[in-house]
Formats: C-alpha cells, sequence, structure tokens
C-alpha cells in the first residue's frame, strides 16, 4: 500500500516554481528528499501538510488529503474522542492528519517551559493521543519530562519533537530537515531512531541535504533541484544505475551519451546511465564472465549468462580474460573498465544539476 501519493503538486511563487510533482511512497520506507538550500524542500514538505495553498493531489494510505472535504474545520466532525476512537468521516482532513507526525524546521516551543508541560499542550490538539506511548518514547529517547526546553541540546530537541509526532496515533513522518545542525553523534542518534521506527512499521519521508544521512537509512531517494524532481528511485538501484567515466573532449562525451559533463582535471567527466544502455545484467550488479565481463553467447531464456567458449563445445565455461592464463576468473562488470568507475550519491546529483542546467 502506498503510504503517501503525490500527482502533480505544483506551487508558484515570483520568481520560483515548485513542480508539477509526482511521487508515491510505499508503506514501510524510509525516503530522503534531497537538495541544496533553495530547492524547494520545505515548500514541498508544507504543500504535502497543506499548511501553504497549492495544486495538485495529495493522498495519504489511499485518503485524499487535498480534496474538498473540510467537515472536520467547520465542527461537523465531532465524532473524535480522548479515547482514540473516531466513527466518524475517515476522509477528512482532520481524521488524516492525525495519521501524520509532522516535524517543521525549527523548533518553536516556549522555551521556559517544562517538556511535560509542551506535551500536555500539544494532546489538547489530537483526541487520539496516547499519553503511554509518549511516556515510553521519552523513556527510550532518554528524555526528562521535567526539564524545560531551553535545556535542551539540538539532538535532544529533535528527539522529543519526534516523541510528540508519534505519540498521536501517526503512521506517517514528515520531517523537515531534522538533522541541521545536529553534531555527527546525534545525526546518528537520529539515524538509528529511524530505523527502530521503520521496524515498527512506520513511513518516514525527511527532507536533507547531507547525503550521508541518506546512505544510512533511505530506501529511496528523490532529489529535487530548482522546484524539479531529477531522480525518484530506491537508493541500491540508483548507486547501481550509473557509472563515472572520463573523456579526453567534450565531444566525446557528448557522443558517448554522458550526463551532465563537466571539465576536470585530465578532460571532462560524464555521468553514464547504464539502463539507458541496456547494460542489465550490470544494472543487477551480477558478476559475468568472458571479454570484458560480457558473457559469451548473450543471456540464457532463463536470464543465466552463457558462457560458452566461441566456437566450442556447449557446456564448456571460458572464464579466460582478454590476454590471461587458462582458468582465471575473469568477473569484471559487463562494460569492464571502458563504463568507467562507480559513481557516489553526490557526484550522480552533481551531474544531474549538470545537466538540468544544459537543458535550460
Amino acid at each position: 500500500m502506498n503510504a503517501l501519493e503525490v500527482k502533480k503538486l505544483k506551487k508558484v511563487y515570483s520568481g520560483f516554481t515548485l513542480g508539477e510533482l509526482s511521487f508515491t511512497i510505499q508503506e514501510g520506507q524510509i525516503a530522503g528528499l534531497i537538495g541544496r538550500n533553495g530547492a524547494g524542500k520545505s515548500t514541498t514538505l508544507k504543500s504535502l501538510m497543506r499548511l501553504i495553498s497549492s495544486e495538485g493531489e495529495v493522498s495519504v494510505f489511499g485518503r485524499r488529503l487535498s480534496g474538498e472535504d473540510k467537515s472536520d474545520y467547520n465542527g461537523e466532525d465531532s465524532s473524535h474522542d480522548r479515547g482514540g476512537k473516531n466513527n466518524g468521516d475517515k476522509g477528512g482532513e482532520r481524521y488524516i492528519k492525525e495519521l501524520i507526525g509532522y516535524v517543521g524546521g525549527g523548533f518553536r516551543f516556549y522555551s521556559n517551559k517544562t517538556l511535560a508541560a509542551v506535551a500536555r499542550s500539544v494532546a489538547r490538539f489530537y483526541p487520539r493521543w496516547d499519553g503511554e506511548t509518549f511516556s515510553r518514547l521519552c523513556g527510550e529517547y532518554s528524555l526528562t519530562l521535567s526539564k524545560k526546553v531551553r535545556e535542551l541540546s539540538e539532538g535532544m530537541k529533535v528527539k522529543f519533537s519526534l516523541a510528540l509526532a508519534l505519540s498521536h496515533g501517526a503512521r506517517l513522518l514528515i520531517l523537515d530537515e531534522p538533522t541541521s545542525g545536529l553534531d555527527p553523534f546525534s545525526r546518528e542518534d537520529f539515524c538509528d531512531a529511524l530505523l527502530a521506527l521503520r521496524e515498527r512499521g512506520a513511513t518516514v519521508l525527511f527532507s536533507t541535504h547531507i547525503t550521508s544521512d541518506l546512505l544510512r537509512v533511505a530506501d529511496r531517494v528523490l532529489y529535487l533541484s530548482e522546484g524539479k524532481l531529477l531522480a525518484d528511485e530506491e537508493l541500491e538501484s540508483l548507486l547501481k544505475r550509473y557509472r563515472i567515466k572520463v573523456f579526453e573532449t567534450l565531444a566525446q562525451a557528448e557522443k558517448a551519451g554522458a550526463t551532465g559533463a563537466k571539465a576536470v582535471k585530465g578532460g571532462f567527466e560524464g555521468l553514464m546511465d547504464m539502463r539507458a544502455s541496456g547494460r542489465d545484467l550490470y544494472a543487477a550488479g551480477e558478476p559475468v564472465c568472458g571479454v570484458n565481463g560480457r558473457p559469451r553467447g548473450g543471456v540464457t531464456s532463463q536470464g543465466e549468462a552463457d558462457c560458452r567458449t566461441a566456437g566450442g563445445a556447449d557446456g564448456e565455461v571460458n572464464h579466460k580474460p582478454v590476454g590471461g592464463a587458462d582458468g582465471e576468473v575473469n568477473h569484471k562488470p559487463v562494460g569492464g573498465a571502458d563504463d568507467g568507475r562507480e559513481a557516489t550519491l553526490d557526484e550522480i546529483m552533481i551531474h544531474l544539476e549538470y545537466a538540468r542546467r544544459a537543458r535550460e
């Protein structure tokens, strides 16, 4: 089931346009929305929450958030109670937002209030508030409720925000730059907390500009640049899809179909899309044998590499690399060294950004 489904989300400001964005996040996934400052990450998350007016459709666990049903805002939806039951319209915006734990940018609680006092104030807005869950999370996060907000470190502020967001039955967490300003140890604690939440079935969408956080926890990456979604893919698939290759000239890079070629020491560096070039075995990350790593005879109908020698008997395997000794195994990836090297997540984003600028 899709925890979040977004269709043609758009927000227009003077001098900046977000979208149209369309993407889905499956239940139980951790998705990272990454991009440089000013790319539109916060605008995207605020639009999802309807904190700012925007075009498009947003559905949460199959229920449309951006629809016309606003009955719960004019007093007609009064069926919620403190016991956590809701016998009214489960398509209303208020009910749907109770399924979301939102942590916006910054930390805006009264600095002289205790954590317990803040929690009591927040609980009044959520009919399904669960005090036992809040107490358990505070214990897990080593939060002392008698402390005042001003006494919290930046890392503890994030944990307190998570505890509040998760204590009203939320199944989807939307977090805006939660690791911004955190030291490396606090970021590690935050990542550990997200992974623990996923084990419990929670779905998370968080924005960041720190790629190491994505590599640590994310299942899916959405790369936003100047309001446009340049990548939306499973993290593992994205990393396997692209290679970095250096060419002597820009013309060579363009002829080879390199994405976002840019000048580097020694020539021009470009991003090679292995999927676009039809290198399915490489994309799967499977070692193969034969000349330059390609199976002799291609791929069988079962999808297995056919490593017969050229002109040899059926079933005879040739593990001899070009110019190597008999019996030596050549497990180069498809395409061998000619396809360059693996691309890092940072490099993928940089070259996709260069490609966007070239198109515009």
